[in-house]
């Protein structure tokens, strides 16, 4: 009997050309299936049950620098290294990730939640009203007007950019995450 072969990692389209068709192939793929991003192979986790035992659990670290061989190799060409050289919080672990988990904690207490509802609750009910306000019979994209701009407004909020500047914040947000 021979071994049997991995399958080949899903080449993923850098550009998004059809995401929608990505994104069903790697949900039908299972939990999670190897991904080949710009060269570099990796897991796409699909599973959110399994995303987050994997994020919470001690045996696995996010810290490339530490637990990556060619990490040093990767990110000195491949275009999406900021997403894996960055150091903060999310990219740490053991005592790195409690001493700066403890530096954010405080924005994220249960009173500051509970209190940030009415703040939310604003931002929602200002971007139904700006679709209110497009013109009747028009095709409206969702998550162009309200789920693309509502997370980072909350997050500006949160981080007390002052609501003139948030454009300018959202323009940066975007070219950290922009995978072109």
């Amino acid at each position: 009997m021979t071994p049997q072969q991995p399958p080949a990692p899903i080449v993923l389209d850098p550009t998004g050309a059809d995401r929608n068709r990505e994104h069903r192939q790697l949900h039908a793929g299972g939990s999670a299936i190897l991904v080949d991003v710009l060269g570099v192979p990796a897991w796409s986790v699909s599973d959110p049950a399994l995303l987050k035992e994997l994020l919470t659990n001690d045996d696995v670290s996010k810290n490339g620098r530490a637990h990556w061989p060619v990490f040093e190799q990767v990110v000195q060409t491949w275009p999406l290294a900021l997403w894996v050289a960055v150091k903060n919080m999310f990219t740490a672990y053991g005592a790195d990730h409690r001493r700066l988990r403890r530096m954010v904690a405080p924005a994220f207490s249960a009173r500051r939640i509970n209190a940030l509802g009415e703040v939310v609750d604003g931002i929602v009910t200002s971007l139904l009203d700006d679709l209110d306000a497009l013109p009747a019979g028009e095709t409206i994209d969702l998550r162009q007007h309200l789920a693309y701009p509502l997370p980072i407004t909350v997050i500006g909020h949160l981080m007390g950019v002052p609501a003139r500047q948030r454009p300018a914040f959202r323009s940066v947000v975007d070219g950290v995450f922009d995978t072109t």
